[in-house]
């Protein structure tokens, strides 16, 4: 359902899913008060979400107006990002935050963290421990019963990973599931070879990303809509993916954009207009010296020609050798005819 009634802004949320109790039993609903949310993948999570109260809260509807226990961000994170990865595949800057991580994933501390408040690296490394958490869960003995028991557990939605192994007992002590973890983690986030992408290549790369929240000069406004932080969370995250692939004279420009949206996201009011203007003006002389620079190439490689033999290549031929008549030689020379 799209929301256009701006007096209730979702708690400063795109997506809101809901519970209502009707004569007919529970109901639960995806309020969407931004259209953009479709594309950036927040409302796939807000479907998820919807999904996953219903699994928690089907037999039990709770009270009108009484509190009631959500799913784990973890949780909806890793099958958004799984849906996500179907169909974009792996994405090209997961192992260079895993790389950037310099640590082995904690149980703990994952399942304290908050998504919502993470920058571009870090909410990329979580969503891959999520995926790979859940991947482990799916091919654990019994993983739909076992889903069922977790989400019936009211210390799940608390952000504790005692009820994993309690659900899912085939997957041995907290030890051997860490050593699973760590290990999918790692086989699951090596991207594809992909070749570097030319200067204009990366910047079109980038006009696409900038087009999503309506162009340079609409990106403050952006930060202050409703779902702002959002939306610039992700355009961070595909920031952080570009500056993988993109040319090298390019990176700056995408980590000074990815830092741009990261602070928006978290401050949206924060002065930035200084910073845009002079990346805008960087980006069109850094294409015209890109594409100078590969002019000149190609017209020199066009206009070689070919270079003639050198002095010391006519007296190093091998006809110009002096042939050797000591024992030694003829001996080698006999052993070369007979094919050893």
């Amino acid at each position: 359902m799209i929301k256009r009634d701006r007096r209730f802004r979702g708690g400063g949320r795109s997506v809101v899913p809901l519970i209502f109790e009707t004569e007919a039993g529970m109901k639960v609903q995806v309020d969407l008060y931004d259209e953009a949310a479709i594309s950036s993948g927040a409302f796939d999570a807000g479907v998820f979400a919807a999904l996953a109260l219903h699994a928690m809260h089907g037999d039990r509807p709770p009270r009108a107006g009484s509190a009631y226990a959500e799913p784990p961000g973890w949780f909806i994170e890793a099958l958004a990002e799984e849906l996500r990865r179907s169909r974009e595949g792996i994405p090209a800057g997961l192992y260079s935050a895993l790389i950037q991580s310099r640590r082995p994933p904690d149980l703990a501390v994952f399942f304290k963290q908050k998504p919502q408040i993470l920058d571009a690296t870090s909410i990329v490394l979580y969503r891959a421990q999520a995926v790979s958490l859940i991947r482990i869960l799916k091919m654990a003995d019994g993983f739909k019963d076992g889903f069922a028991i977790l989400l019936g557990d009211p210390a799940f939605s608390k952000g504790e990973w005692e009820p994993l192994l309690e659900a899912f007992p085939s997957l041995g002590s907290r030890a051997d599931f860490l050593k699973r973890w760590t290990l999918d983690i790692a086989r699951s986030s090596m991207p594809p070879r992909r070749a570097s992408l030319t200067v204009e290549q990366s910047d079109r790369e980038l006009a696409d990303i900038l087009k999503s929240v309506g162009g340079p000069e609409k990106i403050a406004e952006a930060a202050r809509s409703n779902g702002g932080a959002y939306r610039l969370r992700e355009c961070a995250v595909q920031f952080f993916h570009l500056e993988f692939r993109a040319h090298p004279l390019y990176q700056p420009i995408l980590e000074e954009y990815r830092n741009i949206f990261t602070v928006l996201s978290r401050k949206p009011k924060a002065s930035v207009s200084a910073q845009i203007a002079d990346l805008e003006k960087i980006r069109p002389l850094l294409v015209q010296r890109s594409k100078q620079v590969a002019d000149y190439l190609n017209w020199f490689e066009v206009t070689q020609l070919e270079a003639p033999k050198s002095l010391l290549q006519d007296q190093t031929k091998a006809s110009n050798i002096l042939l050797r008549n000591d024992p030694y030689s003829l001996f080698l020379d006999s052993l070369e005819e007979r094919g050893w």
